[in-house]
Order: structure tokens, then C-alpha cells, then sequence
């Protein structure tokens, strides 16, 4: 959907304040960026509260309302404030559980020890697990125990909402909907790219998909990059340094081929 940030304006004639979202260094080590992305700019508002520096904040609404500048649109204040704000309400959520759901971001995933349930499954299984309600996706690996030194199960099912196992005691590693202000800048940046193009066709006026169109290449790229590109990839890269390399554990085909 959106995004070489160097490239990225407003819709309107105010003066545009630059706001430096990422830093070189960011970016330049990445292989998974083909372009660097290094500031965007957003619009002065000089007889409002809202700055440039302001409008990156951390509520659904101020995530809106950027996506709604951008798109040359008046700022609501709720998602009661007439048709923008309707329209925001419904387009919102599912745009933003869209992206917590594609992509491992470790600022979303959690880990949880699963509440046993009295009744047990039919058949096959001694015990059944309750998956949490704020689940968005996975579970990524599941554990039988709570020890410190616990790796990951394969003898677990999900069957509806939820999880069927042989122990008693069910760990999971999942992706969960954390709240704006959870989330960092990059990511809420991500998702006002994605916002203009599910809002250009109601609020823009967008009759021939040309917003649409751009603001999804700068947000995923073009078609060709299967949505793995454009500011997604940038977002990937940033993300990817948040956590130490997967430490590589030895097994009989590891100590073949390298032992």
C-alpha cells in the first residue's frame, strides 16, 4: 500500500513540517529493501493543537486522521463525527488486525499458559485448552511444560477455538491485537499507508483506483512484490532486529552436515 517515505505528501496547501521517521541506519543494512526510506512529511496545521510532530501519536483516532490528511480530507473527532468518522469505524479494525496477522511483529506476540478446561476432547486427545480471546494469529509453537529449558511440541491440535494436547499444562507463543500504544511508530505508519487506500474510494473521491493503486505500491510494493515489498519491507527489516538470531540446536542431520 504505501510507501517510499522520501516521496510521500499530503493533500492540501499547507506548509509540510518534515518528520524524520526513520534513520539511515535503519534501512542501510537491510537486504530486504530495494529503496531507502527515510522521512515522509505531514502538514502544518498553524491555528490548530496538531503540529507535524504531534500527529504521530498513539490512538486509533490520531491514526485516522492522519490517513484523512493525507488524503486531503477535515480531522474527526470520533468515530461518531459523521460520515468520515463512520466510515473510519467500520474500515479501521479490520485494516489494522489485517497487518498484526501477516507477519510475526515481536511487539505483538505474547506468550501464555492456557487455561484448562473440565471438559475433556471426544477422542485422541486427554485434555482440552481455551485459546485467549485477543488472539490475531497462530499459535506459533506450543509447549507441554513451563520449564525454563522447554521446547516446542508437535502433539497438539486446534479444533475451533481450541487447543487439544495429552498434558496438562499447555503453553502457547501467539500473535495477539495490542493497543495503539503498544505499537511502534513504524508500524502505526504502516498502518495509515494501508488506511489510505482501503479510505481513498469512499473519502477521496477515488473513482479510477489511482490513490488506491499508489498508496498500496508504497505501502506493499507493486503486484510483483506479493505484498512483501515497499514500506512492509522496511517495517519487516526494523522488526527483524529486535531479537537475537535463532540459535541453531543440534540434532543428528545438524551434526551430519556440519559436524
Amino acid at each position: 500500500m504505501l510507501l517510499w517515505l522520501a516521496n510521500l505528501g499530503l493533500a492540501g496547501s499547507e506548509a509540510a513540517a518534515t518528520v524524520h521517521v526513520l534513520t539511515a541506519t535503519d534501512v542501510e543494512s537491510s537486504s530486504e529493501v530495494s529503496s531507502p526510506v527515510l522521512t515522509h512529511e505531514y502538514p502544518m496545521i498553524s491555528e490548530g493543537d496538531i503540529t507535524g510532530e504531534e500527529l504521530i501519536m498513539s490512538t486509533d483516532i490520531e491514526i485516522c486522521n492522519i490517513a484523512l490528511l493525507r488524503l486531503g480530507n477535515d480531522l474527526i473527532t470520533s468515530f461518531t463525527d459523521g460520515d468520515k468518522g463512520l466510515t473510519c469505524s467500520k474500515v479501521y479494525p479490520s485494516v489494522k488486525k489485517m497487518l498484526l496477522s501477516i507477519h510475526p511483529w515481536r511487539f505483538a506476540t505474547g506468550k501464555r499458559q492456557l487455561a484448562r478446561l473440565t471438559a475433556a476432547p471426544v477422542n485422541e486427545w486427554k485434555y482440552a485448552f481455551q485459546l485467549p480471546s485477543d488472539l490475531i494469529a497462530g499459535p506459533h509453537a506450543g509447549y507441554i511444560t513451563t520449564d525454563e529449558a522447554a521446547t516446542p511440541s508437535k502433539e497438539w491440535k486446534i479444533f475451533e477455538d481450541k487447543i487439544y494436547a495429552n498434558s496438562d499444562v499447555f503453553v502457547i507463543d501467539y500473535r495477539y491485537e495490542v493497543t495503539e500504544g503498544r505499537m511502534p511508530a513504524w508500524f502505526q505508519t504502516l498502518i495509515e499507508l494501508a488506511l489510505c487506500a482501503a479510505l481513498a474510494p469512499q473519502l477521496a473521491g477515488d473513482e479510477n483506483g489511482t490513490m488506491v493503486t499508489e498508496y498500496n505500491e508504497r505501502a506493499f510494493g507493486p503486484r510483483s512484490d506479493n505484498m512483501q515489498g515497499g514500506y512492509f519491507a522496511v517495517c519487516k527489516a526494523i522488526n527483524g532486529r529486535t531479537s537475537p538470531n535463532t540459535r541453531i540446536v543440534a540434532d543428528d542431520i545438524v551434526n551430519a552436515r556440519f559436524g
